[in-house]
C-alpha cells in the first residue's frame, strides 16, 4: 500500500512493474499520471479512490489483471489508451461525467458493459474508445439514461456505436 501522504502518480512511475500486487491506492490520491501503471501485468488494482480527478495517458494499458468496475464520480478526464488492453474488464462503470480520450478501453476484449447512469449530457468521447472490445462488434452494449439514448446515437463520437447504445432501463442490474 501507498502512504495517504501520496497525492499524485507520475508519469512511467510503475511502468512495467510485471510483479506489483497493488490491490488499493490511497485515497489521497488526485492524479496517476501517463503511463503509470503500463504493462504492470499482475497488478489485482480493485478500485480507485474517490479522490481522483485525472487518469492520464495509457495508464492502465496492458494491465490484463486489473480489477476496476467503477470510475469514481470525481475523475474529470480520462487520457488515451488510459485502459487500453486490459482483458479482465468486463463491465465498467462510470459514475460521473469525464472526458474520455481516444482508443480508453480499445482492445479490452471482454468489455461488454459500459454504464454511465449519472451523465446529464453527452460527454466528449474519443475516436475509436470501443475498438476490438464486444462492444465494436455488436454483442456488447453503452448503458445511457433512457432520456439521453437519441443524443448519445447522434453524438460526436458516439454514432459510431449507436447500435449499441442503450437505455439503463434495460440494463438488468447496475
Amino acid at each position: 500500500m501507498l502512504p495517504n501522504t501520496v497525492t499524485s502518480i507520475r508519469e512511467r512511475a510503475f511502468y512495467g512493474c510485471t510483479n506489483l500486487s497493488l490491490k488499493e491506492l490511497p485515497d489521497s490520491i488526485v492524479k496517476i499520471g501517463n503511463s503509470a501503471f503500463y504493462q504492470c501485468t499482475n497488478l489485482p488494482l480493485k478500485r480507485l479512490p474517490n479522490s481522483v480527478v485525472t487518469i492520464g495517458t495509457s495508464a492502465f494499458y496492458g494491465c490484463s489483471n486489473l480489477e476496476i468496475t467503477q470510475i469514481p464520480a470525481s475523475v474529470t478526464s480520462i487520457g488515451g489508451s488510459a485502459f487500453r488492453e486490459n482483458t479482465k474488464l468486463t463491465s465498467v462503470t462510470v459514475l460521473g461525467e469525464p472526458r474520455l480520450d481516444a482508443y480508453v478501453f480499445d482492445g479490452c476484449s471482454n468489455l461488454t458493459k459500459f454504464i454511465l447512469p449519472n451523465v446529464t449530457k453527452v460527454i466528449t468521447g474519443g475516436s475509436s474508445m470501443f475498438t476490438d472490445t464486444p462492444i465494436s462488434t455488436g454483442i456488447g452494449y453503452i448503458y445511457v439514461p433512457d432520456e439521453l439514448v437519441d443524443s448519445y446515437k447522434n453524438g460526436v463520437k458516439w454514432n459510431a456505436y449507436a447500435s449499441h447504445i442503450k437505455g439503463t432501463s434495460e440494463l438488468e442490474e447496475i
